[in-house]
């Protein structure tokens, strides 16, 4: 009787531990589910976060290239306002009308040697015209590239002041020269005045000269006369300075 009560015992013993082994797998494994499944949440929720820090990140980099983008465009506008105030300045100083055909010929006077004094002096003085009313003219006829003929010359204040010059000669239609010149071309006139010095000029008419000698001003005036083919020369005499 013992023997079977033992062996029964045994056998119920043998049932329970096949029932309770699987169910502490079973129980193991849910709980190593569990686990799982909450420190992969843990993770998740990391990475969520570092990737939510990183927008944030992107958008104040964002922010502030903006910020930078508006200051360097204001800087650029104001800038360019600037810019356009100190032209606008410049422009205004600058020479306009008349008083830049004036600056340009003082230009002008100044590369071809005329002394600055002499020109400020004549700025100053326009205003006081010192002049006899009595203006002497002699006309001549420029010499022309084929001409053979002696140099016609004219003469002021007692052959002290002598003038000749050439120039282009006319062309018909056609192209043929004629005998006179062609007031359209520059005239080069030569200038014996007093104390011998020559003095050349190369200009389209009307041109003008001026020399100072003895405390007086020479005034020179060279234009194309009525008659064709003749220059027409006048003097005048003013007082200096």
């Amino acid at each position: 009787m013992r023997s079977n009560s033992a062996v029964r015992a045994r056998r119920r013993r043998a049932a329970w531990r096949w029932i309770l082994l699987p169910l502490l797998a079973l129980t193991m494994l849910a709980g190593a589910f569990w686990f799982g499944r909450e420190v992969g949440g843990f993770e998740q929720a990391a990475r969520v976060d570092a990737l939510q820090r990183q927008v944030g990140q992107m958008e104040d980099l964002i922010h502030q290239t903006n910020l930078l983008r508006a200051q360097a465009e204001q800087q650029a506008a104001e800038a360019g306002e600037r810019a356009r105030a100190e032209i606008a300045a410049l422009q205004a100083r600058l020479p306009q009308g008349e008083l830049s055909g004036i600056v340009e010929l003082a230009r002008a006077k100044l590369g071809e040697g005329v002394p600055a004094e002499r020109l400020r002096f004549l700025i100053e003085a326009a205003h006081q015209r010192r002049c006899d009313p009595a203006i002497e003219k002699r006309r001549f006829a420029p010499r022309l590239p084929d001409d053979v003929t002696p140099l016609q010359t004219v003469s002021f204040l007692d052959n002290r002041i002598t003038i000749s010059g050439t120039a282009v000669a006319a062309a018909n239609k056609d192209g043929v020269p004629q005998s006179w010149f062609d007031p359209a071309q520059p005239v080069e006139i030569r200038i014996l005045h007093i104390g011998g010095d020559i003095e050349l000029i190369k200009d389209t008419l009307p041109a003008g000269y001026s020399m100072v000698a003895n405390d007086r001003e020479y005034r020179l005036a060279f234009a194309s006369s009525e008659k064709r083919g003749l220059v027409e020369a006048s003097l005048q005499s003013c007082a200096y300075p």
